[in-house]
């Protein structure tokens, strides 16, 4: 009788989630500062100039 033998290998990589996750942090940096700039933005709106 034969005797049969199988293997299963599961391998996960965790190279794209390392750079999926530093290129989501760098687009939150872009998100905040683009809203820190609108702030500075609207709160110069309807101020005199002089200010």
């Amino acid at each position: 009788m034969l005797e049969q033998t199988s293997h299963l290998v599961i391998e996960i990589s965790s190279e794209q989630t390392k750079k999926n996750a530093e290129d989501f942090s760098k687009e939150l940096v872009k998100i905040f500062t683009g809203g820190e700039k609108a702030s500075d933005s609207t709160s110069k709106l309807g101020k005199p100039s002089f200010f």
